[in-house]
């Protein structure tokens, strides 16, 4: 409901980008086995910790600009985080729930 799917067309190794790959190069794939699915799973696990860090980072001085009056100064702390790191923690977990089912259907 949040459009993180739509987001996922967006996004490196997502289906937008696969989709493109794939014109060129018909047999690319980014998980081709169950191995690659689990280092996959990994990865995102990765990536998710690295954007919800960049967001830790970035809360506590929105917070003081809100705080200290400078609202122009917190919205332009905030806005460019909701899709460069909000988006991309719900789009790993939306992703790992993606493979949980493949891996059960296995």
């Amino acid at each position: 409901m949040l459009g993180v799917r739509y987001f996922q067309m967006l996004v490196p190794h997502g289906d937008g980008f696969n989709w493109l790959v794939r014109r060129s190069q018909p047999g690319y794939r980014v998980v081709r086995d169950r191995l690659t699915l689990a280092d996959y799973e990994t990865r995102t696990r990765v990536a998710e910790a690295f954007h919800l860090g960049c967001l830790l980072v970035m809360a506590p001085a929105a917070f003081y600009a809100m705080f200290a009056g400078w609202a122009g100064m917190a919205l332009c702390l905030t806005l460019p985080s909701i899709p460069l790191h909000l988006y991309p923690v719900l789009l790993q977990r939306y992703t790992r729930a993606r493979i949980a089912r493949a891996l059960a259907r296995t």
